[in-house]
């Protein structure tokens, strides 16, 4: 949901619990945000939630990586986290 609200939200993927979002400055061309990399992992640790980044190649993806144990209250919570950071970033589709 959060890909289709976004504008730089170009590709959500991952395995299990590790999820990628994949930060782009257009969703056409694909062209990495790295800048915007940065601000979502700093948004969210002022926030409390911890992700990883900038990652991947092109230094464009924040990546996702809770404990199994963890439970669905704390993933609602973190999503609201995210949310308020990518619409804090300005990125409304």
């Amino acid at each position: 949901k959060l890909k289709e609200k976004f504008s730089f939200i170009g590709d959500v993927r991952g395995l299990g619990l590790v999820i990628g979002i994949e930060l782009v400055k257009d969703k056409e061309t694909k062209k990495p945000y790295p800048e915007i990399a940065k601000k979502v992992v700093y948004g969210c640790f002022q926030r409390g939630l911890l992700v990883l980044g900038p990652d991947g190649f092109y230094g464009n993806v924040v990546v996702l990586g809770p404990p199994l144990s963890i439970k669905r209250e704390d993933v609602e919570n973190a999503l609201i986290i995210l949310e308020d950071v990518f619409a804090n970033l300005g990125g409304k589709a």
